[in-house]
């Protein structure tokens, strides 16, 4: 697709609540499109908090050892919508699109464009564009998306084609880099839902950093993201429209910051009413989390 996306609703997706008053615009939107750009953007309004690094322990820490003082006697309600986009019914550069016009839908296309921000940053570019074009109603300008992308890789010190670099720009052997983020490990809180508009609360952990040639960790490290997500539906599909730091200003993370697997009880604990786990929501620590035996 290679045309701007402009909103104009074309259908009426079933159901919907009342809708409540649109707040105003957070002032922290307007300094960080001045201050940053693309998908850098996206990543500066979705919240995040890096926690210490999987390398930085012997990787044996366990959901639920720092958070008994605070863990809830209830679990957190799982949700319909699920954090693996199985409704998704298409794909563009590989990732999910084509969701229904539910809430359930809604909850997944904002679900699958937050998990994928860091992956775009490693795609080729016009890979990339076709993505944002397609999942975005206004883009960044293509020049800004891969001008972050190469400030990403140049951070992560990672070769045009994916490569682990040495410091002379040599690839690393036997070393990969991850940068996975996980929405079954998170939860999400549906702010607002009517006929072609959907308000989404998203957290969730994210996963970067260097891992061997079976996928776990060399040094890994945990971030915690948390954003507002609204999406319009247009051209039979949802997609983002805006970005807010919203629910709050500062990422809720769990005592062990490192950790990216809570149970499903201590996330209700920590967030509070309104939030759902998604359907597939997972308890388990991902392979990446996992330290890789010395080398």
């Amino acid at each position: 697709m290679n045309v701007r996306i402009d909103y104009q609703p074309t259908g009426r997706p079933g159901g919907g609540r009342r809708r409540k008053p649109r707040p105003a615009r957070r002032r922290g939107w307007t300094l960080a499109m001045a201050a940053g750009g693309g998908l850098l953007l996206v990543v500066a309004l979705l919240t995040f908090r890096p926690g210490p690094g999987a390398g930085a322990d012997d990787g044996t820490t366990k959901p639920g050892g720092g958070a008994s003082a605070t863990r809830s006697a209830v679990e957190m309600k799982r949700g319909g919508a699920t954090g693996s986009a199985a409704l998704a019914t298409r794909s563009v550069a590989g990732l999910p699109r084509g969701f229904p016009s539910s809430e359930a839908g809604a909850v997944e296309a904002g679900a699958a464009f937050v998990a994928s921000v860091y992956d775009l940053h490693r795609m080729p570019a016009a890979e990339r564009w076709s993505y944002v074009q397609d999942a975005m109603t206004d883009p960044p300008p293509k020049q800004r998306l891969d001008t972050d992308a190469v400030a990403f890789r140049a951070n992560h010190r990672l070769a045009e084609t994916g490569e682990v670099l040495d410091v002379s720009g040599e690839a690393v052997p036997g070393v990969g880099f991850t940068s996975r983020c996980h929405p079954e490990l998170g939860a999400y809180r549906v702010e607002d839902f009517e006929t072609g508009r959907a308000e989404v609360d998203y957290w969730m952990p994210c996963l970067l950093g260097t891992v061997d040639e079976v996928g776990q960790a060399i040094h890994v490290q945990t971030r915690w993201q948390m954003g507002r997500m609204t999406l319009r539906w247009h051209r039979d599909d949802w997609r983002v429209d805006e970005l807010a730091r919203g629910p709050s200003d500062e990422p809720v993370t769990p005592p062990d910051e490192g950790e990216p697997a809570t149970t499903l009880a201590e996330r209700a604990a920590l967030l509070g009413a309104g939030w759902l786990a998604f359907a597939d929501a997972s308890e388990r620590r991902p392979a990446e989390a996992e330290s890789a035996a010395p080398r």
